[in-house]
This record gives structure tokens, C-alpha cells and sequence, in this order.
């Protein structure tokens, strides 16, 4: 009960007012790290993060300056009250919010302007740094609890809505050159603030991200590291033909139906590799082909556009993509040119990226030649790093895998350390977690 209450108090602070007055990271009497952070999807509801347990919860305003913070797995709910920076329950202090300094911005990226937020430790620096590479989805950086968890840590974030996203001009995107380009301006920039160290500057890439990372760091000493979650190490096709054949799996689809809904993942493949130019023949003849085939309406991902859409609609489909990347890249081969320490965490119920054959890969550099890299799998985890649960066979979302981001400031603190005489001057000091696990289950 006393994580829920926690919880609970954290809700109290999503009172209304400014983002800068209810979004950030809160600490607990016990030393336990949440973060607070608008939902995204709901006006005036925000979400509570308890990044040592991962546990989830919503907070949405009550009448009287009254807070309800509901606990997504339970059900239950507590109400609370905000006193400052102060989460308030029944008269008693539960949680604080620690003072980081929140600084919007805005730059310019080749002629659009993208914007950004900086979040940093209390103190004048400098501090290390680490940005954002992003995923292919459209959510707002404002919308995430990334940026607040870091700075616990003594290391400064800035993240960006890429372009076409949130409040940035220009249109969205999954070019790969353009992502690039954008990310390496946005280190450019972040580099110039007088409170980051120009010299100390990581990367957290997820997903999409996770490809933009490496590209972005290339031939940068800055860059000391990168922290990669669910980021393919298989081809652009490799990683597409999984991502459209893993329904097929699921449903126990036989060898020969898969090598069938393999051609028309490749058919469909050959017509993005020539810009919408070539290939629409074969591809017209194998849907006709396999009409009646049960796995053909399983497939997803691109090939799904393919069939489920006209010529042109395929085309303004490619469109909202923001334009073509390499059909072809291979991330292996730009990263075995890197010797940085880079971190990857992958879901093991992850339906998006091949993991075990990410792992496979990962796992013969550093055997055969000693890369400073680490792999991380939660076994549990699907491509958001979110576990679910089936109470009374209803799939229900449960938490954030256990403790995934402290794990990963607490190594790139390290590597900062080694990177420079003096500490990381961080502050948070790692609680015990058997409390929250005992609490919460």
C-alpha cells in the first residue's frame, strides 16, 4: 500500500496549471524515482511512471484543486492534493519534485524549425548530455517521461519533435538521410548550450531510432555512447519481412504458407526498392495468386498497404512515409565500424523487430571482435518495453519493464565517468527496490 500511496500522490500533482508546474520527475520519501507527464491522448490527464518498478498510473483533476490518481492495473484509485512542488495525502508530504531546470527552445534544421526541450540537473554545469533519436511514430516528445528521468542522474536531455511532429514545421518523415541530418543539427546545437558538456554527449535511440543512432554518430568523438531500445540490427527487409510475417507465426502458419506470404512480401518490397516505379505486375498476379488464402489478410506492416490499397493509395501512402530510405540498409555494417559502448535493450515479445536474430548478430561481434557493447532482453517485454497480463483471459497492460531505465542511466553515468576526471554530478541515490516489489504485486 505504500507504493500505491505514492502513486497516488504523484497524481496530486498533475493539478491544473502550467506543464512546467505538473510535468517532471518526483521523488519519494523512500528515495523512488516517478515521473509525471501528459497522456497524450486526453486532456488534462496525465501519466505517472514509477521508473524503479515500472508500474503505470493515470492522474486527471477532481473538483476543488482535488487530484484522482488510478492505478491501471487495480483499478484503485486515491485522491490527492498539491502543496507546491509537494504531493500531499491526508496532510502527509509523499513525494517532492525535484528541481530541474526546463528550458523550450527552438532551431533551425536546414530551413524548418524543429522544437525542443531541455531538461537539467539543478547547478551550472556542465553536464553531460544525451538526445533523442526517434522512433517512426508521431507522438510528441512533450508527451514522454524520458526527458525528466535522466536529469535524476546529473545528465542533461534534450529532445526535439522531429519535423511534422507535435509543434515542429515541415513534414513528417521516415527518410532516413533527413533524420539524420535533422539529429546531427540538434547535436549541434544542444552541443553550444553553456551547460552541456560539448564533449560528453550520448545518444538514445528506440525502434526507427535505433538506426538513426549509429548514422548519427558516425565520425563524431562527442558521441560517447548510445543507448538503443528495440533497435533493428537486421536489414530494412529483413526487419520488414518480420514485421509482416508475425501474425503468421502467431496463428501457426505452416512452412508453406509462409514461403507464399514471403513472395508477396518481397513482390511488395521490389516496388518500394524502385520508388513505385517497377514490380506491379508480379505483385498484382500474386495477390490473385493467393485471394483465397486464409494468411493473406494476417499480413502487416508495408506489404498490408500494398493489398489493402489502390495504386494511388499506395503512393499517398509512401507519401505521409515522408519519401524513400534505403530498401536495402544494412545497420551491421556501419556498426562494426563503430568501438563506442553501445547498450541494447529488446522486448522478448516483440513483434516488431526480429529480436532473437538482432541478439545473434549483436552476439558474434562481441565474441569474435571484442565490441564494448551490451544486450539486455526482457523476456516479457513487446516492442514498447511494456509487459500485459491476462487476468480472466483479458490481455491487460501491466507495467514498463522492472527497472529497464535505471539500469541504463546508471551505465551511462558510468560511462561519462570514465570519459572525464570529474563525476557525473549526479544526486539520486539508487533506493533498494525490494519495498516497490513487494508493495505492488
Amino acid at each position: 500500500m505504500r507504493w500505491f500511496t505514492l502513486f497516488l500522490l504523484i497524481g496530486l500533482m498533475l493539478a491544473p496549471g502550467s506543464l512546467a508546474e505538473i510535468t517532471g520527475c518526483y521523488e519519494t520519501l523512500d528515495g523512488a524515482l516517478f515521473t509525471v507527464f501528459p497522456s497524450g491522448s486526453k486532456k488534462n490527464t496525465y501519466r505517472v511512471w514509477n521508473i524503479t518498478n515500472g508500474l503505470i498510473s493515470r492522474l486527471t483533476p477532481d473538483k476543488n484543486n482535488v487530484y484522482s490518481w488510478k492505478d491501471d492495473n487495480s483499478n484503485r484509485s486515491v485522491n490527492v492534493t498539491i502543496d507546491g512542488s509537494t504531493i500531499v495525502r491526508d496532510g502527509e508530504p509523499i513525494a517532492t519534485k525535484l528541481p530541474f531546470v526546463v528550458e523550450r527552445v527552438a532551431f533551425d534544421s536546414d530551413g524548418t524549425k524543429l522544437n525542443g526541450i531541455f531538461v537539467f540537473p539543478q547547478g551550472d554545469g556542465p553536464f553531460p548530455l544525451i538526445t533523442y533519436a526517434h522512433g517512426s511514430g508521431k507522438s510528441s516528445v512533450f508527451n514522454s517521461g524520458d526527458p525528466y528521468s535522466f536529469p535524476a542522474f546529473g545528465i542533461a536531455t534534450f529532445f526535439y519533435d522531429k519535423r511534422g511532429v507535435g509543434s515542429s514545421a515541415g513534414r513528417y518523415t521516415q527518410n532516413f538521410e533527413v533524420l539524420v541530418q535533422d539529429h546531427r543539427n540538434a547535436i549541434d546545437f544542444a552541443r553550444a548550450h553553456r551547460k552541456v558538456d560539448p564533449d560528453r554527449i550520448a545518444i538514445l535511440g528506440v525502434s526507427l531510432g535505433g538506426w538513426i543512432a549509429p548514422l548519427s554518430a558516425a565520425d563524431r568523438p562527442e558521441i560517447r555512447a548510445l543507448l538503443i531500445r528495440v533497435g533493428p540490427t537486421v536489414s530494412t527487409l529483413e526487419n520488414d519481412r518480420w514485421q509482416a510475417l508475425s501474425p503468421l507465426h502467431e496463428k501457426g502458419y505452416d512452412d508453406i504458407a509462409m514461403a507464399q506470404a514471403t513472395e508477396v512480401v518481397d513482390a511488395a518490397h521490389r516496388i518500394a526498392r524502385s520508388e513505385l516505379k517497377e514490380g506491379w505486375d508480379e505483385f498484382k498476379a500474386l495477390k490473385r495468386k493467393y485471394k483465397k488464402s486464409a494468411w493473406l489478410k494476417e499480413l502487416a506492416g508495408m506489404p498490408e498497404a500494398f493489398l489493402n490499397h489502390s495504386k494511388v493509395g499506395v503512393k499517398l501512402y509512401f507519401w505521409w512515409a515522408g519519401g524513400f530510405s534505403d530498401p536495402d540498409w544494412d545497420p551491421m555494417i556501419l556498426l562494426r565500424t563503430l568501438d563506442l559502448p553501445i547498450r541494447w535493450t529488446f522486448g522478448g515479445t516483440d513483434t516488431q523487430v526480429p529480436t532473437a536474430r538482432c541478439v545473434e548478430l549483436l552476439n558474434h561481434e562481441i565474441e569474435e571482435n571484442g565490441k564494448p557493447w551490451e544486450i539486455h532482453l526482457l523476456p516479457e517485454a513487446d516492442h514498447d518495453l511494456v509487459e500485459y497480463r491476462e487476468p480472466d483471459g483479458k490481455k491487460v497492460l501491466y507495467r514498463f519493464a522492472e527497472g529497464f531505465l535505471l539500469a541504463e542511466a546508471l551505465w551511462l553515468t558510468q560511462i561519462f565517468d570514465a570519459s572525464k576526471t570529474a563525476p557525473t554530478p549526479g544526486y539520486h541515490k539508487i533506493v533498494p527496490n525490494r519495498h516497490l516489489l513487494n508493495d505492488t504485486r
